[in-house]
């Protein structure tokens, strides 16, 4: 008994494994795409290109699309303004979710705001313990993982840290061109291995 159960499995996989190399699918993408042969190398080289980085490319172009729509360039009447004691400032790098601050507010919730942005960390400790409000709007990612409250202004009594008036006119030009950065990564994505289907979708005598 122990035989059949350890055999039933390994039956079934290699039934699969047959099956699939039989599609036109594998024929076409994995045995055309990569002839063996010293002479095909630069062919392999850029098939494997092709199909590796297709899946980064796509990924790419939907969560910049996603956090563009998340997170549309507003007026800082339209944001959420909260008022707090800045309890916690930490800046560990420039990628998103792994620099940021919070506030506890007077009904005791704290308030984690994630930075995308280039704060001045020294200023921003230097008010630890202290009263400040802010200004900010959700956004979304797929890359880091989901939903973040990015900080657009910050101001300490009369001073202002952040000033949005000095960020909005970069967020103005980058959603003027983020959506052809967007369809170029995506353009490129689905071309990939429609590139690697068609030049390969028949069988060619000078192939193996």
């Amino acid at each position: 008994m122990p035989t059949q159960q350890h055999t039933q499995p390994t039956s079934k996989w290699r039934a699969f494994v047959h099956w699939l190399k039989a599609t036109e699918g594998w024929q076409i993408m994995i045995v055309r795409a990569f002839p063996v042969g010293e002479k095909y190398a630069w062919k392999r080289f850029v098939n494997l290109v092709s199909l590796t980085f297709w899946p980064v490319l796509i990924f790419l172009g939907v969560d910049f699309w996603v956090s563009d729509v998340a997170q549309p360039v507003l007026d800082l009447s339209q944001m959420t303004q909260r008022s707090g004691v800045l309890i916690e400032v930490h800046h560990r790098g420039r990628s998103l979710g792994n620099s940021g601050f919070t506030i506890r507010q007077a009904d005791g919730k704290a308030v984690l705001y994630t930075d995308t942005l280039s704060f001045t960390y020294d200023k921003l400790r230097s008010q630890i313990g202290k009263p400040i409000t802010v200004w900010s709007q959700p956004g979304f990612t797929l890359s880091w993982g989901g939903a973040y409250e990015s900080p657009m202004q910050i101001q300490a009594g009369t001073w202002l840290i952040e000033d949005y008036a000095q960020i909005r006119p970069n967020r103005e030009a980058y959603a003027r061109y983020s959506h052809k950065v967007n369809l170029t990564l995506l353009g490129l994505g689905l071309f990939l291995p429609f590139r690697v289907w068609w030049k390969h979708r028949k069988p060619t005598s000078t192939q193996p």
